[in-house]
């Protein structure tokens, strides 16, 4: 039996319409929370599918599928393999994590193509523990490629997890063009005690250290909260608009593989707002941010890490960033060094950077390895107490090599 659909509009966007969709519950799903539905699940993807095995051309669904409002309690995987524009949606309905015996995720696309998930809840019931709600991947069981991956209205919760949402994928097989739009990630790590190891390290993780077919990614009101990395952008490339990340150990941990932008973003209790990893020639930008923080966890005060290549802020303002528990303000809100070659150099552009109700004077970024290229255009330090704006050193436009500045204009 098909359930007709009819989705909200979302964002001044016309929503997703699916006017035949199969429901889970016309499988065995019962949606009360209590009742195990993991095999009344996946038994419904295998019909989907025509219970044939994952091929290198992919297999189309009979229908979308669609989780009618309720909670539906799951012990293991539900997967789906090899599928040509799968579509799932939810709105209203809830994904409940029971028990330890989850391979990957919650959920895991593997080898879609284009396939789309909307409007669901993963939360869990205490006794969970999975390595993500969400799994985005391109295994070699999956045959297909991973490509233009939408997930939409998502929120994750309440769930004991490694990675909120992973698209790490498999060695350097294509998993390329996620759409993130409209989710809210919620990790449990407490400001000022972070941990690398355990749950909630990374909110979105993207890429897995192979320079390949991992970039091209697109976020849009994505929020991650409570993780040792909030953005881990592992080689790959994103390009983010919007999104309020707090509570995070760094929020954005950039490798990157492929031009990367974050734009319009607010940030709170950061212990870092972002750390660029390792030399890379392409480009890094930070547009229009807000960083508020008063958990950097540097004993020099570092908002920021940069090793290497290309990097960009402009209009960004920090607020009462000072070093955890110190109540001392940092007087390096930026930390500029290169990989230790000589003829590699880090390079920063700061253009319109505020720093407000800092203690000290000067807030420059230095080298601590080699020589890096460093332009300061209008930077300002803001004074609540007086209201005052003062021009630091190394203003109007200049650049540093690693031991002194030299003023162009």
């Amino acid at each position: 039996m098909s359930t007709p659909l009819q989705g909200p509009y979302l964002m001044g966007l016309t929503p997703p319409f699916f006017p035949t969709a199969e429901s889970v519950t016309n499988y065995g799903a019962i949606g009360d929370g209590l009742t195990d539905d993991t095999a009344a699940i996946n038994n419904m993807l295998a019909y989907m599918t025509g219970n044939s095995a994952p091929a290198s051309g992919g297999r189309n669904l009979k229908a979308p599928i669609f989780f009618p409002p309720g909670t539906y309690k799951i012990s293991s995987d539900l997967v789906l393999q090899s599928a040509i524009q799968p579509v799932i949606m939810g709105y209203g309905a809830t994904i409940k994590a029971s028990g330890s015996a989850f391979t990957n995720s919650m959920l895991n696309l593997d080898g879609c193509y284009k396939g789309m998930v909307y409007g669901l809840t993963f939360i869990g019931d205490g006794t969970d523990q999975v390595n993500s709600a969400i799994k985005i991947d391109n295994s070699t069981a999956g045959f297909q490629n991973t490509t233009g991956v939408r997930i939409q209205d998502v929120i994750i919760r309440n769930l004991k997890y490694v990675s909120g949402i992973d698209a790490s994928g498999t060695g350097s097989r294509q998993l390329d063009g996620v759409q993130f739009d409209n989710i809210l990630i919620a990790g449990q790590q407490a400001a000022g005690a972070w941990s690398n190891s355990g749950n909630w390290q990374n909110g979105l993780l993207l890429g897995n250290g192979t320079f390949a077919n991992n970039y091209n990614h697109n976020a849009r009101g994505v929020s991650c909260s409570g993780h040792f990395v909030n953005y881990n952008v592992n080689v790959s490339s994103l390009s983010m608009n919007g999104g309020e990340p707090a509570n995070g150990g760094t929020d954005f941990n950039i490798l990157p593989n492929g031009p990367c932008t974050i734009e319009c973003v607010q940030t709170q209790n950061c212990g870092q707002f972002f750390a660029v990893q390792g030399f890379s020639p392409t480009p890094v930008s930070f547009i229009d941010c807000l960083v508020k923080s008063n958990f950097i966890n540097s004993p020099n005060g570092y908002v920021g890490t940069h090793i290497g290549g290309p990097l960009t802020l402009k209009n960004v303002s920090y607020a009462a960033c000072q070093v955890a528990g110190s109540g001392v303000y940092g007087g390096c809100l930026i930390h500029v060094t290169n990989d230790g070659s000589a003829s590699r150099y880090a390079t920063l552009i700061a253009q319109n950077v505020c720093a407000s109700g800092l203690k000290t004077a000067t807030i420059l970024p230095a080298a601590a390895t080699g020589n890096a290229n460093i332009v300061l255009e209008n930077y300002m330090n803001y004074s609540p107490t007086t209201g005052n704006y003062t021009l630091t050193a190394g203003d109007i436009l200049s650049y540093y090599t690693g031991t002194a500045w030299t003023t162009i204009a």
